[in-house]
């Protein structure tokens, strides 16, 4: 994922392309959309990742796809349940 310093020195991400649930970037710092309990592999002759929140409109086209190392979004759901999504601090 490329990234770019602002104005005033913060790190930003520009938007990757597809189509996902939330703004990647917005959800826990430590972890990308692989992480994610609605992330989906879909294997037929190559393998497509896409956001299971955004099922309906899934397409057979590369719009759709989402990138496996884009930041989480704000939607993030740990598969392993040692995250609180709300404020991205692992709970114990």
């Amino acid at each position: 994922m490329r990234k770019s310093i602002d104005l005033w020195g913060q790190t930003v991400y520009p938007p990757p392309k597809g189509l996902y649930a939330g703004q990647p970037g917005k959800g826990p710092a430590e972890y990308q959309c692989r992480d994610c309990h609605h992330f989906r592999r879909l294997t037929y002759s190559k393998t497509y990742f896409k956001c299971a929140l955004t099922q309906p409109r899934w397409t057979g086209g590369a719009a759709t796809d989402i990138q496996a190392r884009a930041p989480a979004c704000q939607h993030f759901s740990d598969t392993m349940g040692k995250v609180d999504p709300t404020r991205g601090l692992k709970c114990s």
